[in-house]
């Protein structure tokens, strides 16, 4: 019984020290929330890529698409199919980014396939989609951010390889 009266004084001695009362002495410190920022992108010193060997699959059933840059919304974006054909007949780079890109990757990749030949990019569907993954008729390199010259350096590449004529007898 003791120790029971021993652990109620200690409780309501806690309860007092923490200011278990409501009187307003202005003494009390009171903690202000502050918003907290978003983390920052990363810089192109901060990204990593790793680059693995891929062979595209092709099948016998393909379309040449009609952009270089399909936004995140695009409803007419090549299929698979159509990819692993430019990959592996046309020399092409296929650049894939998450449909939740920020806007600044999405620009950054839009000026970029504008200036390249052969080239297509297009929002990944997949929810872990990584956040920059390209493909050549080689190699896959998968990045944790945008780099526009690790891209690049990847791009070049390809070389001047020359195109397999394929269209000739297609209606």
């Amino acid at each position: 019984m003791r120790a029971l009266g021993l652990i109620m004084l200690i409780l309501a001695l806690f309860v007092a020290g923490c200011g278990g009362g409501d009187d307003d002495d202005g003494d009390t410190a009171r903690v202000t929330p502050t918003p907290t920022q978003p983390a920052p992108e990363p810089t192109p010193e901060d990204i990593t890529c790793d680059e693995a060997a891929y062979t595209p699959e092709p099948g016998d059933s393909y379309a040449h698409p009609s952009e270089n840059f399909y936004p995140p919304d695009a409803d007419n974006a090549p299929s698979p199919a159509d990819l692993e054909h430019l990959i592996a007949a046309d020399n092409a780079i296929v650049v894939t980014y998450p449909a939740n890109a920020p806007e600044e990757a999405l620009t950054m990749l839009s000026e970029w396939s504008a200036r390249q030949t052969a080239s297509v990019v297009l929002a990944d569907p997949s929810p872990d989609a990584p956040p920059l993954r390209a493909k050549i008729a080689t190699a896959q390199l998968t990045c944790d951010g945008v780099d526009e010259a690790q891209l690049q350096a990847f791009a070049d590449q390809r070389g001047e390889q020359p195109v397999q004529p394929h269209d000739e007898d297609r209606e």
